[in-house]
């Protein structure tokens, strides 16, 4: 979609406007959840910020940990239709992932139901090197895949799913959403 094909009002602030148009789809919870969410679509593209001798990428990622049947994969696929270049992981084999990413250069990685990469050892490293550390890298007998990408993920699960899935140095942080 072209710039100048996107309303006046989207255009002059996104911030606001996916955060009203959340709150029409999502009655409740639309306005407070998408105050983070609204973030999440733009901030690959920010540059990097300088920190000492280190550059850091300010992608913005997003995980949803709520009881089941709280909405949590439509919104995941609500967020996906505005983010650049989405890619929803929930059905697709890590080999196939590196296969979407490699051709590509910036991604917003969507898992409506995130329990599947939390457990799976390989597929949560490489999400987790393609996102934190914007690189591509995959090694089979036949090919070697090395890229720099740069991505972002909006992930949702339950607690039961994220309980079962941590190991001792794994760090939880629950933001309390203000009403």
């Amino acid at each position: 979609m072209k710039l100048e094909n996107l309303p006046n009002e989207l255009v002059k602030n996104p911030y606001k406007e996916i955060r009203l148009w959340a709150n029409k789809r999502f009655k409740i919870i639309g306005k407070n959840i998408f105050s983070y969410l609204a973030l999440v679509p733009h901030s690959i593209f920010c540059p990097k910020i300088k920190f000492e001798d280190k550059l850091i990428p300010p992608n913005i990622s997003f995980l949803l940990v709520s009881p089941p049947a709280s909405a949590k994969t439509m919104i995941v696929n609500t967020i996906s239709e505005i983010c650049y270049n989405p890619l929803n992981i929930n059905k697709i084999t890590p080999s196939e992932m590196v296969m979407e990413l490699k051709d590509g250069d910036y991604f917003t990685l969507c898992a409506g139901d995130s329990a599947r990469i939390f457990k799976d050892y390989q597929f949560n490293k490489l999400t987790e090197e393609v996102i934190y550390d914007g690189k591509l890298v995959w090694k089979t007998r036949r090919a070697f895949i090395d890229e720099q990408i740069n991505a972002n993920g909006v992930f949702a699960t339950t607690p039961q799913d994220l309980s079962g899935s941590l190991t001792s140095d794994v760090w939880v942080l629950y933001l309390n959403v203000p009403s």
